[in-house]
Parts: C-alpha cells; sequence; structure tokens
C-alpha cells in the first residue's frame, strides 16, 4: 500500500508527513493487502482567513476496484487526517464487507 501526500496552500511539514503516514497505516492496516494505493490531499481552504478550513481528502485504491474517498473539515490539519481516515475505514468495512 503506497501512501501518496499532497499539499494545497498548506506548508509541507515532516511532522505532519509522519502523522499522516502513521495514521493511516494504523487504522487502515487491516484493509491493507486490498489497497494498491492511498492518496492524501491536504488543503487550506482559506488561506490566511482562519476559522475551520483545513481540508483532508483521501483516497484509497481497492486492487480492481472503483477507488472510494472520504472528507473532513476542522481548523487543524491533524485532526483534519485524523478524521478523514476513520470516516475512509467506515467506508471501506461496509465495501468489504458487501462481498
Amino acid at each position: 500500500m503506497d501512501i501518496m501526500i499532497h499539499y494545497r496552500d498548506l506548508a509541507r511539514s515532516d511532522a505532519l508527513d509522519d502523522s499522516i503516514r502513521r495514521s493511516v497505516q494504523r487504522v487502515l492496516e487491516r484493509f491493507a493487502s486490498r489497497l494498491t494505493r492511498i492518496d492524501v490531499h491536504v488543503a487550506d481552504e482559506s488561506g490566511p482567513k482562519g476559522g475551520i478550513d483545513k481540508r483532508c481528502l483521501i483516497e484509497a485504491r481497492p486492487a480492481g476496484e472503483s477507488a472510494v474517498s472520504a472528507e473532513f473539515l476542522s481548523n487543524d490539519a491533524y485532526r483534519a487526517v485524523r478524521g478523514a481516515v476513520t470516516r475512509l475505514r467506515r467506508v471501506l468495512t461496509r465495501r468489504f464487507e458487501r462481498r
């Protein structure tokens, strides 16, 4: 499972990269053998204005199937990532339990 991290209008940091990778690996580890790639998109939606504007969109690509995604908005990028990963886990659980 490859994890690709993309930033938009937000400064990249090693601490955030590490946190994203740990969160994705920990929360989605039970699906790791079924997933080929995870794309994590982190953005600051309103720039210096502040507010609840950190957005995390995570796309998972199951082998041989169409991609699924989940997103979360927060005032903190770390919290946005955790929220999106949690939502993605629920989406993947429903998808794989149907089979």
